[in-house]
């Protein structure tokens, strides 16, 4: 790692990493009474020598993502527990529990910025330091952290000094007992501890023990890089390395050149086919593009699920970048399914893509991806084809779904997918200012009887000004002319080009141009053209004989205006709501001494009539004030100042959780109010937490908009006053128009855009165009912020007619951008007429000739150098053509080859499926219930060892093609590089050595 920075941009911060392997040691008991709170109180005393806290291990009550903050106090923290200016903030890491871990306590994870994302706890010899550890919430439903409890009575809130024992010690250090305290500086809420009874820390404390290091050892730095081109690897360097040119050229690999010829032609060489915009050929475009196959490491601003980070090095093929002084930077990863898995913009709002908080799919379904699917064997009415179901219970059989997914498959067929099968690339080039990738797809769920004849190719092309344009193509590769191609083995027929999406806490907001005006509005609250975001599946749509589907969830192309906008936080919009209701008390539990469990979310009027129960109001007693405290002195959570207020008349009320931050679940951006009916003021409440929580005090939870807890509690008590009045002050919760302050100007906002286009050249649902089918446009949401899916789906569907068949190829360009919300409209309105939909057949293609050249047990396969070319050339005489010839598109007769590794086995030829286990068939055809198909495991090999593929070129499955002799070859460039006879310099620059030419000891000039 560069202990100095890099001349190369980076896309995280840089850092020295110090595994924990570093660090010395020391565990605590373990325990026979676990309590689990939010936060923990305890002392550390170094003894004769100065030490440093660097990681705590930590045990976790549930299964999530959550912040943790580390403070420290000099001194004893008894004294200090409930003064916030005693202690400082060393930091507030992230961090991840994979469940329930109070026996296996688990290390803060290595962030950017600082090694575990806070800084260094130091402490003299011979002194003391308190230590408080605390998960930022004040929920039950939130994570908590375990510890030990002492045996005694609990004497809640006891605040009379005593002496702390030490409960686990080694020559370094001592750790003592210690409360347990839930808020962080709140009153003196939630610190308990007496001489008899006290919580005790769990876990490990690792530190180092000596003096400080010295002065003049690197420091950390936390401030990320303005790019987001991210350096190729880390600098071994002690001195800045030297920035590289805008637009390098990715070094050919093995089969590069084959590959560049195999991608070009398949996305361009055909007849009939749309140009690319002009605004995408640009030299300038070329020289602000950079790329690289080479592993960048895990961009931790990307905030990925660190459970998965891991499989991160796994999946990734290439990064492309774009760098614009005018901040619309973006750098996007491409993994081995040529699918865009990250999307970045480093002076935005930062990742588009969700976190990847979904079990078993790390990248497999919350990113950019192609989806085909088999309509007749997915739905499988009846059970119509039973061998690919489990009809064991006739009357409910259960049958297999098929999906191929561009990305991979989900991990469901252990031990197998432990690791995750990606759906493997084919082949790669990258140019100027954009990058091919061609990849064969995956059955999505496992273990699957069913076959994939499916391979995705995907073109990513620099457009300046944040713009991607993105073509998308799906090739049938199964043979027409073979028996086994049926349209029920084969054929496609509903299709998301493509299926992806945005981070919702990122971009909250949906929008699209007005449907008849064609505007997009957004200045005015009041007539933004927002989309309704409900639950993925719960929204409105079309029903036969019902009433037409709003603005979200489904629309065909035709109806809307070609693209939709995702917009960041801070847009305001008005839109009509229900009320939340409110909690009830119990009839049975008129004291509430379970506060867990005395409360329900409502009650009838005749259960309040007739059985005791006591529904919540809001209100505030005569001659009071509402008295708020800030939950989180100092600090914002969620963007949002955290108030506790007196907003009930009577107390006895338990623990409610209503955690909302709007009242329509399909409306994210609405917001709360508290009505003042005397004054007729509003409130506007950025999240209602709790009705109430404890039957011994009358507060509300909730958060307020703003940047100071002082000014926030002031307005809360100023608009609430209830002084110098005998009669309580009673609340309405309300819907709460927006606001809009004087210097209100949405046009600054972050975006991102998918522009699709009109769906014109589809012959279904009022398109006309040439394309079988129709098309349109999805939306939906998913629970949002930390610990969630985070994700709102967004996706594009081929449907209603569309069909794929055998040989059949689907090509759809649209495109996607970053920008300010001021520029969406003019930019989106260029780009909507730009998009691109066809289908090819075989008699459109213009391929180039492709030739097998032999020479003993190795071969190579050359392409034609010029487009349509016919011949090619060997520059080795030992280099044999074979009668074995191709082409680089397809055509028919012809079907793709792969060059198949598995382990030390090689196979050339047209079945995908050569090395894997026996399903007791043959491709295209597919296996049953007793015959799984699994394409990821090298037969006979253990399971470690995964197949690779490059796709070769379309040959006939002739003979010459076919035979044993060829299919066993080893593919080898040497077989038509020139004979090494003479030293020779190549127009290229490559210089092939003697074997009697000796290396030179020093390097020549500067390295290219």
């Amino acid at each position: 790692i560069s202990f100095e920075p890099s001349g190369l941009p980076s896309e995280f911060p840089t850092f020295t990493l110090f595994g924990l392997d570093d660090f010395l040691q020391v565990d605590s008991p373990g325990s026979v009474t676990y309590q689990v709170q939010h936060g923990i109180m305890f002392d550390v005393t170094a003894k004769d020598a100065e030490m440093t806290i660097h990681n705590f291990r930590i045990p976790f009550y549930r299964y999530g993502l959550m912040t943790v903050s580390i403070w420290s106090t000099a001194g004893s923290f008894w004294y200090n527990k409930n003064d916030e200016n005693a202690w400082e903030l060393m930091g507030s890491p992230t961090a991840w529990s994979p469940g329930n871990t109070l026996d296996d306590p688990r290390p803060l994870t290595q962030r950017s910025g600082v090694n575990y994302g806070f800084q260094p706890i130091v402490i003299p010899a011979g002194t003391t330091k308190g230590i408080f550890i605390v998960i930022n919430g004040t929920s039950a439903d939130e994570n908590l952290i375990g510890m030990d409890r002492k045996d005694g009575v609990c004497a809640v809130d006891y605040r009379d000094p005593f002496n702390f024992t030490t409960w686990f010690e080694n020559d370094d250090l001592a750790v003592s007992e210690g409360i347990w305290k839930n808020q962080e500086w709140s009153n003196h809420t939630g610190s308990t501890g007496t001489s008899n009874n006290s919580f005790r820390f769990l876990g490990s404390i690792y530190y180092n023990s000596g003096p400080r290091q010295p002065s003049d050892q690197p420091s950390i730095s936390s401030r990320p890089s303005t790019s987001s081109v991210p350096s190729s690897e880390p600098s071994l360097s002690s001195n800045p390395s030297v920035t590289p040119s805008a637009a390098p050229t990715v070094p050919p690999g093995p089969n590069a050149i084959l590959s560049e010829a195999i991608l070009k032609d398949i996305i361009g060489g055909y007849t009939g086919r749309d140009d690319d915009p002009a605004m995408c050929t640009t030299s300038a475009s070329a020289d602000a593009t950079s790329f690289s196959f080479d592993w960048p490491n895990t961009n931790h601003q990307s905030n990925w699920n660190p459970a998965f980070e891991s499989f991160e090095e796994g999946l990734f093929q290439a990064i492309m970048s774009h760098s614009d002084a005018e901040g619309n930077s973006w750098s996007i990863r491409v993994g081995t399914s040529g699918n865009m898995y990250s999307h970045f913009v480093p002076d935005m709002y930062g990742e588009t893509m969700p976190p990847q908080n979904h079990v078993d799919a790390p990248w497999i379904d919350e990113v950019q991806q192609t989806v085909a699917v088999n309509h007749e064997l997915n739905r499988n009415v009846d059970a119509e084809y039973p061998e690919f179901c489990d009809v064991s219970d006739t009357d409910n059989p259960v049958c297999k779904p098929y999906f191929v997914h561009q990305a991979g498959a989900y991990q469901y067929d252990a031990p197998y997918t432990d690791v995750p099968f990606f759906s493997p690339s084919l082949a790669k080039h990258c140019s100027g200012n954009s990058c091919i990738f061609a990849s064969w797809g995956t059955q999505a769920h496992l273990a699957t009887p069913f076959t994939s004849p499916i391979i995705y190719i995907n073109k990513y092309t620099n457009c300046d000004n944040g713009i991607i344009a993105h073509t998308q193509m799906i090739h049938n590769f199964a043979d027409p002319s073979d028996p086994a191609s049926t349209p029920a083995n084969v054929d496609q027929n509903f299709f998301n080009v493509g299926w992806g999406g945005v981070r919702s806490s990122s971009l909250p907001f949906a929008l699209e141009p007005d449907e008849y005006k064609g505007n997009l509005e957004y200045s005015d609250a009041d007539t933004v053209n927002y989309l309704k975001l409900c639950k993925w599946g719960d929204g409105d749509h079309d029903v036969p004989g019902g009433p037409a589907a709003p603005r979200g969830d489904r629309k065909d192309l035709p109806e809307l205006g070609g693209y939709t906008t995702f917009v960041s936080e801070g847009l305001l919009v008005n839109h009509p709501v229900s009320l939340i209701e409110p909690w009830c008390r119990k009839g049975t539990e008129s004291d509430c001494r379970e506060p867990s469990t005395c409360m329900i979310r409502s009650c009838t009027d005749e259960q309040v009539a007739d059985d005791g129960f006591v529904r919540m109001e809001l209100k505030v007693p005569p001659r009071s004030r509402p008295n708020c405290v800030s939950q989180k002195v100092g600090r914002l959570v969620d963007g949002h100042i955290q108030l506790a207020c007196d907003l009930r008349e009577t107390i006895g009320f338990g623990q409610t959780r209503v955690y909302s931050s709007s009242l329509d679940s399909c409306a994210p951006w609405t917001n709360l109010g508290f009505y003042n009916t005397v004054t007729e003021e509003m409130l506007t409440v950025a999240t209602f937490r709790h009705w109430s929580w404890s039957p011994n005090d009358r507060q509300v939870y909730f958060s307020v908009y703003g940047t100071d807890a002082g000014d926030a509690i002031d307005l809360v008590n100023g608009m609430f006053d209830n002084s110098n009045s005998d009669t309580a002050l009673p609340i309405e919760l309300r819907e709460a128009s927006a606001n809009i302050p004087a210097d209100y100007d949405p046009s600054t906002f972050s975006t991102f855009t998918f522009v699709y286009g009109m769906g014109n050249e589809y012959g279904g649902s009022g398109g006309g165009g040439p394309v079988g089918g129709s098309s349109r446009r999805r939306v939906g949401s998913t629970r949002q912020g930390v610990g969630t899916r985070d994700y709102t789906v967004f996706t594009i569907n081929w449907r209603g007619g569309a069909v794929l068949t055998a040989g059949s190829t689907y090509s759809n360009r649209s495109f996607m951008f970053s920008s300010n919300l001021g520029k969406v409209e003019e930019t989106a309105d260029e780009l909507v007429d730009k998009t691109f939909v066809d289908q090819i057949e075989f008699d459109r293609w213009n391929p180039r000739t492709v030739n097998v050249y032999q020479s003993g047990t190795s071969f190579v396969v050359h392409a034609a150098l010029e487009a349509s070319g016919g011949s090619t050339t060997c520059d080795n005489s030992s280099g044999t053509i074979s009668t074995c010839i191709g082409q680089s598109t397809p055509q028919p007769g012809h079907v793709p080859f792969f060059y198949i590794t598995c382990g030390e086995q090689t196979y050339f030829g047209p079945d995908p499926y050569h090395f894997t286990p026996d399903f007791g068939a043959t491709f295209p055809n597919h296996g049953d219930m007793d015959n799984m198909v699994r394409s990821y495991i090298c037969d006979g090999q253990d399971e470690s060892i995964r197949p690779s593929w490059e796709l070769m070129g379309f040959f006939p499955k002739s003979a010459d093609c076919t035979s044993s002799s060829l299919s066993s070859s080893t593919y080898d460039e040497t077989v038509c590089m020139p004979e090494p006879t003479s030293s020779r310099t190549l127009n290229d620059g490559f210089r092939f050595l003697q074997s009697n030419d000796e290396p030179t000891s020093q390097p020549s000039s500067q390295p290219s």
